[in-house]
């Protein structure tokens, strides 16, 4: 198997290089930050239209992080905001995996910790 990374720019104007690296998957990991979610919602429903656009209807892993600086109240609140905007733009969401990380602490990167054991029982590693 070989898996590429395709960065996903948050500047509009990179939109096309956005395109062009999302016709080339055959999946996608979202990561989207707790603290910013809010004001990047308008560009994570771009890029979520862009993959079902190129045919990405299987989103399995969402990865919520910087939650140092949030809450379970926060996680839980994006991650029904999200699972409906995917909903709405038909995505299959029943293998779908949403996983709270912190690059600070490292808590759910690798290995697996229990500090968000409300949320999940994985680690983005798993």
């Amino acid at each position: 198997h070989t898996i590429n990374f395709i960065h996903v720019p948050r500047r509009p104007s990179l939109v096309k290089n956005r395109a062009a690296g999302l016709f080339q998957a055959d999946t996608f990991l979202l990561v989207v930050s707790a603290p910013d979610y809010e004001s990047d919602y308008a560009q994570i429903r771009d890029t979520l239209n862009l993959c079902r656009f190129g045919g990405l209807v299987k989103c399995p892993i969402i990865v919520i992080s910087k939650m140092d600086m949030s809450d379970e109240k926060t996680y839980n609140e994006i991650k029904e905001s999200l699972l409906s905007l995917l909903k709405s733009l038909l995505f299959q969401t029943n293998n779908l995996t949403i996983i709270p990380v912190s690059s600070k602490t490292h808590h759910h990167i690798a290995p697996y910790s229990n500090t968000y054991n409300w949320a999940t029982n994985q680690s983005l590693c798993d």
